[in-house]
């Protein structure tokens, strides 16, 4: 299974690759944005236009380390590590997809098709291929989403204050990444604490009844343990 997820993702980076390694700028309407955005950072340390600024950092800092090791210039730079993260970070997302669909299914009769259809849809996708160049940040934050959804349904699972580490962590990344997705992300996060609130309050009650019903039958029992023993001790004395 997790050879197909991966040639899942390799095949949406392709795609993501050849549509924006085409053409000598980024394409899309408003992928100069980002361009803008990562030159303030790099020159100024700010960004450009006030906004969450998780993708523009990567991009920045990608930048950097490819201007510092092949010594071509800022701009071409700029471009490359764009098109570089657009390409390599969104289709990421299809592993925690594949894996929750896996885990969903696993338990009745084996079958590729859960992990590889919610998978391909947040790869290669016509919405998802359609968000190349123009919307990056939220393709990001599509991925911390689907980790969000992975790490909560394992905290479910294991509930445990490290199995709470990763879901809290992706919500802090949606937050810093794409406000729409955060939004989603709160709402998910709102409707799994009351589904998991119902659990445990449903949980402690079954654990209540039972204690209840086991203290109750053996106080029945302890009841019916000293009626035998003073019918016994009636009977010896009567004999005596």
């Amino acid at each position: 299974m997790r050879r197909w997820l991966a040639v899942l993702i390799i095949a949406a980076i392709t795609i993501r690759a050849a549509h924006h390694f085409r053409t000598p700028l980024v394409p899309g309407v408003d992928a100069a944005y980002y361009l803008i955005q990562t030159r303030a950072l790099l020159d100024r340390g700010t960004l450009a236009f006030a906004d969450l600024p998780f993708m523009f950092w990567l991009q920045a800092g990608f930048a950097w380390l490819i201007q510092h090791l092949t010594g071509i210039s800022q701009s071409a730079a700029i471009i490359t590590s764009v098109k570089l993260l657009d390409s390599l970070l969104p289709p990421l997302a299809a592993w925690p997809m594949g894996l929750l669909g896996w885990r969903w299914y696993q338990k009745n009769q084996p079958s590729l098709l859960p992990a590889l259809v919610p998978a391909a849809a947040v790869c290669i996708s016509a919405p998802m291929l359609r968000m190349t160049g123009d919307f990056q940040k939220n393709a990001l934050a599509l991925v911390w989403l689907a980790l969000l959804m992975l790490s909560a349904h394992t905290f479910l699972r294991r509930p445990g204050w490290r199995t709470a580490l990763l879901p809290l962590l992706a919500l802090v990344l949606c937050g810093v990444t794409h406000v729409g997705v955060l939004g989603a992300a709160i709402v998910f996060a709102a409707l799994l604490l009351g589904i998991a609130a119902l659990t445990l309050n449903r949980t402690a009650l079954m654990l209540k009844c039972c204690l209840m019903e086991s203290s109750s039958g053996s106080q029945r029992f302890e009841s019916r343990s000293n009626g035998c023993r003073s019918d016994y001790f009636c009977r010896e004395t009567r004999r005596g």
